[in-house]
């Protein structure tokens, strides 16, 4: 049976990766919003009617949790915090990534392609075989390596399903 717990939904909004508004102007705005049209392809067609205002609801409550959070663990002055939960709200980015778009780029305005916005729109990219691949790293660092690329070394392969037993730290002579 499939079961996905409460603090995985909470944690994954907005699944989409659109806020509530998101920016119309930006450049990258007819990308994201057919990402998040294929995205919701996936559910049953008489279902998106509700799901997807409910997804918009709880990335505003996800927010206003998020950017309380966010702005007592930095320390953030007050005043900021509005503005932040404004970006996150319209843009579906997590608070740090809105606070440093906004304060590094110019003009200051909303993140356009946050993470998970970005995530959505590069799965849709390219075919299953090459997604399997990459996720695949010991393929991929022998594909790269084959291109010339360098690439960490690999310690152990674990298989999926085992128990991982941390390699033990090499004997320094004292």
């Amino acid at each position: 049976m499939w079961h996905v717990s409460p603090r995985k939904l909470w944690g994954r909004l907005p699944y989409d990766g659109q806020g509530v508004f998101p920016p119309a102007y930006s450049a990258l705005g007819a990308l994201r919003r057919r990402a998040a049209s294929n995205f919701w392809k996936r559910t049953p067609w008489w279902s998106r009617p509700l799901l997807i205002p409910m997804a918009r609801l709880g990335w505003v409550a996800a927010c206003a949790r998020h950017v309380w959070d966010y702005a007592r663990s930095e320390g953030l002055p007050p005043r900021l915090a509005p503005r932040l939960f404004v970006d996150c709200v319209r843009s579906g980015a997590r608070p740090n990534e809105a606070l440093i778009w906004r304060q590094f780029f110019q003009p200051p305005g909303p993140h356009p392609l946050p993470g998970r916005a970005a995530a959505v729109l590069l799965l849709q990219l390219g075919s299953a075989s090459e997604h399997r691949l990459l996720a695949d790293k010991q393929a991929t660092a022998e594909l790269l390596a084959k291109a010339g690329l360098p690439t960490p070394r690999l310690l152990k392969v674990v298989p999926r399903g085992t128990r991982h037993r941390p390699l033990r730290p090499p004997l320094v002579p004292a």
